[in-house]
């Protein structure tokens, strides 16, 4: 009763901001065990990637800047509820890792294959971590991630749910500083 307003408010932002962590991190646990041990659901339909991807865009926009490139009326055969997972977890790391500079979101078609690109210019990760970092739990340890909240679920979902709907994920280094995550969905 006795806290100024103005803490009050950051008081409050704050548990909010945590509530959102926590319901992400159980639907990421939630939906990890799911795939892993092959219970989960996958319900396809066709897919208005483009419309998802702005509209998950412009839902993360508010942590910070993204530059977006998405060319209209890319369609794809899959699962929307798992799709926007994806993306939603490959934005929400390069916020993570980005140290607050803008991040760039495309998405192309490519001859038939549509190519979702998600670009941060953050601390980047080790070539010899590429291996690993699609693997359950696993988080690159070094001195500037240490810090950062989350679990190593996040690439998994994102592997897996990119194998089933028979597309390749990749990542590379992003010159001169951070990381570049490509999705390619075949035809």
């Amino acid at each position: 009763p006795k806290v100024k307003e103005e803490k009050k408010a950051e008081l409050i932002e704050n548990s909010i901001e945590n509530t959102f962590r926590l319901e992400e991190l159980a639907e990421n646990m939630l939906t990890a065990m799911q795939i892993e041990s092959d219970k989960y659901q996958y319900q396809l339909f066709n897919v208005n990637l483009s419309e998802m991807v702005e509209q998950v865009v412009e839902n993360q926009s508010i942590k910070g800047d993204i530059v977006a490139s998405i060319e209209e009326d890319i369609y794809l055969l899959g699962d929307g509820f798992i799709l926007r997972m994806v993306v939603n977890n490959l934005i929400e790391n390069a916020f993570k890792y980005s140290d607050n500079m803008p991040i760039e979101v495309s998405l192309v078609r490519n001859g038939e294959d549509k190519v979702l690109t998600v670009k941060d210019r953050g601390v980047g990760i080790k070539k010899e971590d590429y291996k690993n970092i699609f693997k359950k739990f696993y988080r690159v340890q070094d001195e500037e991630t240490r810090t950062t909240k989350g679990t190593g679920l996040g690439l998994f979902i994102v592997s897996q749910a990119v194998s089933k709907h028979h597309g390749k994920v990749s990542v590379s280094a992003n010159k001169p500083k951070g990381s570049v995550f490509e999705i390619m969905f075949p035809q």
